[in-house]
């Protein structure tokens, strides 16, 4: 995860966005509010070939053969040269299951960053990245992640309790619909968020506790404020309770406000999130990608003071790390 500084104070503006489908009711399979709805997230590792640089991010699955996440991870990883791809399917304290590559050199040919996507010490942009694993090039290992011995599925199947969550994870079910952002105005999101922090196979469930949720279309990000997420998060899936992935955990920073007496840091979570551009981007490689176009529901307005402050955010000169 990307590290940035900011000095100032921040609220947001919120309108009405268009409708597109149909407004999903929430169930409870929708509603992200524990680890075990999380199986479409998953840890992966990007290793940059002939050498020992390894680049933990997370990735969402968001079909079979294709995983979305953060562009900075596969920047890092793959953007200058060959790199292999592991995703951690399910772990436990004695067996591990793993999508692993085994043609690193073709891996970075099948690494697709949207094309307005920039990162650099002024812009934190479409931070979204497409991976695709070809099967064929890819295989399942298992083993004992204590002592790093491989098992064969027979031996892990009788380890892992919960067999159903491996089918899931290996087959790619449980797929995301993904929120779709279709206004060019500020807005504050109606929706408490939930993500996912996996960390060497452990997960830990982060809830926004109901902070509002800002939307600026002009540095093309949803900022928040941060709640316990850390560096090697990036990519992970952001999801609404209502059960719509909203976007992909892209850096973090520090809002700091100054007084002559002393100063307050406030954390702030940058997402990154789809719009009708990314939309296209996915479909163009995923044709049958499950979306909803975000509704008059998912947001509210605010006050003439508050849209002054919104363009104190978007004047921030930033300084990534």
């Amino acid at each position: 995860m990307k590290k940035i500084f900011l000095f100032y104070l921040f609220f947001c503006l919120a309108i009405s966005l268009s409708a597109g489908v149909s407004f999903v009711s929430m169930s409870d399979e929708e509603s992200y509010n524990s680890v075990q709805d999380f199986t479409n997230t998953y840890e992966i590792n990007l290793n940059k070939h002939q050498t020992n640089d390894i680049v933990k991010c997370q990735a969402v699955r968001l079909a079979r053969n294709w995983f979305v996440t953060a562009a900075h991870c596969v920047k890092n990883a793959c953007e200058e040269g060959d790199c292999s791809f592991q995703a951690r399917l399910v772990v436990g304290p004695n067996y591990e299951a793993d999508f692993t590559t085994t043609q690193a050199k073709k891996l970075s040919r099948k690494i697709f960053t949207f094309s307005k996507t920039k990162l650099n010490t002024t812009e934190l942009l479409y931070d979204i990245a497409l991976i695709y694993f070809d099967p064929k090039e890819t295989k399942t290992i298992f083993k004992d992640p204590s002592t790093m011995r491989i098992l064969t599925e027979n031996q892990f199947l009788h380890r892992v309790p919960n067999r159903a969550a491996y089918v899931r994870a290996i087959n790619g079910t449980n797929l995301p619909k993904i929120l779709v952002i279709n206004t060019e105005k500020p807005f504050i999101l109606e929706r408490d968020l939930s993500i996912i922090s996996i960390w060497s196979g452990k997960k830990t469930l982060l809830q926004s506790s109901k902070q509002p949720v800002f939307y600026s279309p002009k540095v093309s990000n949803l900022v928040t404020r941060n709640f316990g997420v850390i560096k090697g998060i990036s990519g992970s899936g952001v999801m609404t309770n209502t059960g719509e992935l909203l976007g992909i955990v892209s850096a973090k920073g520090d809002l700091v406000r100054q007084t002559p007496v002393d100063s307050t840091v406030t954390p702030l979570l940058y997402i990154a999130p789809f719009d009708k551009e990314v939309l296209l981007f996915i479909s163009a490689h995923i044709p049958n990608i499950s979306y909803i176009v975000a509704d008059e529901s998912f947001c509210r307005s605010l006050t003439k003071t508050e849209e002054q402050e919104l363009k104190i955010i978007e004047n921030v000169k930033l300084n990534l790390k």
